[in-house]
């Protein structure tokens, strides 16, 4: 059926509405995922005047999948999984986990590992909508991962790639605090987890790897009020 000059009109225009709104929807997306990382420079300055004892901090643990090593290459995140805790209480109610949007196809050993399949994250949020709920979710607490080099490099790498602000991440490398207490022994988490006989979840899997890494990090800060390193700045000055 062929269309008046007027009902074409009202399509183009009717199109171009559909556009605006769906760009302002995708905009403020990025607007609150630029909010949530500045914040985090807020955040960072507050931690750094603070002296608290390591038991009476709020930590959030948490690990990342990912399609490889490099960011900085084109390699993404697939999922981010999370739990807030502190040494009293080693796990809050709240936990996080979100599945991310990929641009590439997940090789297949990957998919093998993390059980993640391109189906699971074709239709995920993407990056910045994932960041800004995490960083939500992580407000005013310490983020711990295993090892922090891999997990916050990657994070930051991924702000880089979709323009937004690097946040000045507070965090604790748990890889280097194990390494700084038990410098004569291999410190991965599979080995932690048998030494310290903590149950093991399925691995590979970013909310169970975090549950794990929650367990053995209790642990670890353990050794650490032993040792008479109770601050994060004394933690900072034994991994310098």
């Amino acid at each position: 059926m062929e269309l008046s000059i007027t009902q074409f009109l009202r399509h183009i225009l009717l199109d171009k509405w559909r556009f605006h709104l769906a760009f302002s929807r995708y905009k403020k997306k990025h607007v609150d995922a630029y909010a949530a990382c500045l914040k985090q420079l807020e955040l960072f300055q507050s931690f750094k005047k603070r002296d608290a004892h390591l038991k009476d901090i709020t930590y959030t643990v948490f690990d990342l999948e990912t399609t490889g090593f490099y960011p900085n290459v084109g390699d993404e995140i697939l999922s981010i999984g999370a739990l807030k805790m502190n040494v009293n209480h080693i796990s809050f109610p709240e936990q996080y986990y979100e599945l991310v949007h990929v641009n590439k196809p997940i090789p297949k050993a990957v998919q093998k590992l993390t059980e993640l399949t391109n189906d699971d994250c074709r239709y995920a949020k993407k990056f910045p909508e994932v960041l800004q709920s995490f960083l939500e979710f992580a407000d005013n607490t310490v983020l711990v991962a295993h090892p922090a080099s891999f997990d916050v490099v990657f994070l930051k790498e991924m702000c880089k790639k979709w323009g937004l602000p690097v946040p000045p991440f507070t965090y604790i490398d748990s890889y280097l605090v194990a390494n700084d207490l038990f410098p004569d022994s291999k410190n991965s988490l599979d080995e932690l987890l048998e030494r310290f006989d903590i149950n093991q979840l399925e691995r590979h899997h970013a909310l169970n790897d975090a549950l794990m890494t929650a367990d053995m990090f209790t642990k670890l800060i353990d050794e650490l009020v032993i040792r008479e390193i109770n601050t994060l700045e004394e933690i900072n000055d034994s991994n310098a």
